[in-house]
């Protein structure tokens, strides 16, 4: 199996655009994460990738081959779904093995191969000493590692997972991403994973794919998805909290360039030819230091909210009529009411046109 691409690809019920044209690539070997809220298509794309779900129009490749009208049966995948699927009255080894005893694969796999790949697929999710165990005995931690081994049991080159973790609780969301990553790493699969949660996108993807309405939005590493977002959605939905944007009037003065936001005015590295426009400025709430009274270059603010967590704080701040929220050390003491004072780190502002909400790139 080489890489997964689609080309084009729209969706449609009835008069509903659900995919909108869409393009995109999962390489060989890849773990590739779908980011997006609901309501994104995230689900939809990956149903169709499994043909589960027909296509409207566009192609679907395996390598170089087209299966856009191959039945789902005959692609070399296998799926991990949100809800497990499994059966409840059956054993952990009866549920794992079910795959390789339906119809279609009837008379392929021996007694002892089924076997085999059993305890090799509950072993490594860690569950090969429940194999005797009925599935609604299990904890919902200990189901979803039966509903991966079931596709881990299959040996295909490709496996999909819909929002797997979605219902666990966050020490075993924790645990499983380690555990889905370390299993990437020793099957070698191509794994296309989707998820509304960008920590998960962030902690387990070799690249993300952000969607919405259908759309892509980009597609990059960890990374560029978070440090260089395309715009201002990419950049919102990335990060907790999420990336403060605001519009701000840029003027010269003294051969230096400066925003206007709310009354006050502050410093920006921009060069002289951005003079006159009007911007959205993106600062993430970690980038925003809380500064002594009289630091150059600083806004005045005024706290509304303070959220302990653990070392740190967050903070929101009013500034004029807006909010800004800060995320700040625990070391320092903040009240509500209090005037406080903002810097930012130039290095991680960022630029987005104000009509397109685009990213400009300096």
């Amino acid at each position: 199996m080489a890489s997964i691409r689609l080309n084009q690809v729209v969706k449609k019920y009835d008069d509903n655009l659900i995919i909108n044209r869409l393009t995109m690539e999962c390489k060989e070997k890849e773990f590739l994460a779908i980011l997006g809220p609901s309501g994104a298509g995230k689900t939809t794309i990956l149903k169709m990738i499994a043909g589960i779900e027909e296509v409207t129009g566009g192609s679907v490749f395996f390598g170089e081959r087209d299966y856009t009208r191959t039945s789902p049966q005959d692609r070399d995948l296998s799926m991990v779904f949100e809800n497990y699927a499994l059966y409840p009255h059956l054993s952990v080894r009866e549920n794992i093995s079910f795959p390789l005893k339906s119809p279609k694969k009837k008379g392929q796999f021996s007694a002892s191969e089924i076997e085999k790949r059993v305890q090799e697929a509950a072993k490594m999710v860690g569950l090969d000493d429940k194999l005797e165990r009925r599935t609604d005995q299990l904890s919902g931690g200990q189901r979803q590692r039966v509903s991966l081994a079931r596709a881990l049991v299959k040996k295909t080159s490709v496996i999909l997972m819909d929002e797997p973790l979605a219902h666990l609780d966050a020490k075993l969301r924790v645990q499983m991403r380690g555990e889905l990553k370390r299993i990437h790493q020793d099957l070698g699969a191509t794994i296309i994973y989707v998820t509304h949660d960008y920590i998960e996108a962030m902690a387990m993807a070799d690249r993300i794919a952000v969607t919405n309405n259908g759309e892509l939005q980009q597609i990059g590493t960890p990374e560029e998805i978070y440090f260089q977002p395309r715009n201002e959605f990419v950049a919102t939905i990335v990060g907790e909290p999420p990336m403060n944007i605001f519009q701000a009037e840029l003027a010269a003065r003294d051969g230096k360039v400066y925003g206007s936001w709310e009354g006050q005015t502050f410093e920006v590295p921009l060069p002289g030819s951005f003079s006159g426009k009007a911007v959205d400025i993106g600062i993430r709430p970690n980038n925003i230091n809380l500064v002594p009274a009289g630091s150059d270059n600083s806004l005045a603010a005024i706290v509304d909210d303070v959220e302990p967590l653990g070392r740190q704080q967050i903070v929101t701040v009013q500034v004029g009529g807006r909010m800004l929220v800060v995320k700040s050390d625990r070391d320092r003491s903040i009240t509500l009411g209090q005037t406080v004072h903002l810097q930012f780190d130039y290095a991680y502002l960022h630029l987005f046109d104000t009509v397109t909400k685009e990213r400009m790139v300096l």
